[in-house]
């Protein structure tokens, strides 16, 4: 089990898991993420076989070590929460920024985990021959665009049926010193003052 997972590791590594099979049916601009996810959890399957092969009960005392591990999965069940939300919700396009943003943020920051393990891997030896099968050509991941950050602020800064959707199921009070109430009170009062400078007729000087 331990090989299978190192040799899946290894190809899709080098590949840059190009070529492993997805669901039929997802959208088009997931089936990457679904390679990417599939291609992390068999380098989180064969990162874990060899923690326990190398370090057995020892791997419990190294509490960051496990940590890392277990916020690598944390990540990956979070970017597949995420697609399956996308699905569920009908491929709404004006959603896609919150997509994007989202999974690219988990997985760089699973990306992370996993350069955390290998730097801190108490086998020095072993530890360079993990690196080489988890990431022979580099790490695939970046710090999500700021082009893609500023779209989804937009989508967050004003009246949307996609803030709608965000926040659909989600308890906002009505109190007047609720703090998440007058921030809701503070963002439309500052959508109608915008409106109505833009309506104001230019004055001549």
């Amino acid at each position: 089990f331990t090989v299978t997972n190192m040799a899946r590791t290894l190809v899709m590594g080098l590949t840059g898991s190009h070529f492993v099979a997805v669901p039929a049916g997802v959208a088009p601009e997931t089936r990457r993420y679904y390679q990417q996810l599939t291609r992390f959890s068999a380098a989180l399957a064969f990162l874990s076989d060899v923690s326990m092969g190398v370090l057995g009960g020892a791997l419990k005392r190294k509490e960051k070590l496990s940590a890392r591990l277990g916020d690598i999965l944390s990540l990956l069940y979070l970017s597949s929460a995420t697609l399956k939300r996308y699905e569920d919700e009908g491929r709404q396009h004006a959603d896609a920024p919150l997509m994007h943003w989202a999974i690219w943020d988990a997985m760089f920051k699973a990306q992370n985990a996993f350069e955390g393990v290998l730097s801190n891997f108490p086998n020095r030896f072993v530890a360079v021959l993990m690196r080489r099968f988890v990431f022979p050509l580099g790490r695939p991941y970046e710090v999500p665009s700021d082009k893609l950050g500023h779209d989804v602020a937009k989508l967050l800064l004003q009246p949307s049926a996609t803030r709608d959707r965000l926040v659909a199921g989600s308890f906002v009070s009505t109190a007047a010193t609720d703090p998440v109430a007058l921030i809701e009170r503070a963002l439309v009062a500052t959508l109608a003052l915008s409106l109505i400078h833009i309506s104001e007729p230019t004055r001549p000087y």
